[in-house]
């Protein structure tokens, strides 16, 4: 089964499992940390929901990583967040990365999406957004969180 890799709102377990994959039956059998290297967080991506408001992205970055949650689902799973991060409207790309799986160091081959088009460098996130992201606070690095609750907010 493939590994999708959620360094956004998808870290929030309601999120991804509760509300986008089990109403249309598909569950993911494992959820544990990850960190991918060469990639900075951003919140560039303009929501598809909120005026104004930046949703998380990754942006090349040679000395920079992210963490985020491993979670491995059918290829049914994917398809599911094809959808949900419009894919087919051009919003994210399914990129092929490898990340390393917190607990055995090993690498994993895993699915992220990354935002290339219609990039805004002036956004921020919403404190209900970030909210999802600090939900993997169960399995995430006590520092990620603490830089997580460092980034600057738009008001909601």
């Amino acid at each position: 089964m493939p590994f999708y890799f959620a360094y956004g709102s998808n870290m929030d377990v309601e999120r991804l499992e509760t509300a986008r994959l089990n109403p249309e039956g598909v569950r993911s059998t494992r959820r544990m940390a990850g960190r991918l290297t060469g990639y900075r967080l951003t919140f560039n991506k303009p929501s598809a929901y909120f005026i104004g408001a930046g949703a998380a992205n990754l942006e090349a970055s040679a000395d920079a990583h992210v963490y985020g949650t491993l979670n491995e689902m059918p290829e049914a799973g994917l398809e599911i967040l094809d959808r949900y991060e419009n894919v087919a409207l051009g919003q994210y790309e399914r990129v092929s990365v490898q990340v390393e799986e917190l607990v055995s160091g090993q690498l994993v081959d895993a699915v992220a999406y990354i935002a290339f088009n219609n990039i805004d460098d002036t956004m921020k996130p919403r404190r209900g957004y970030m909210n999802h992201l600090l939900a993997g606070r169960d399995v995430l690095p006590a520092d990620w969180i603490a830089y997580l609750n460092s980034i600057p907010l738009i008001a909601e």
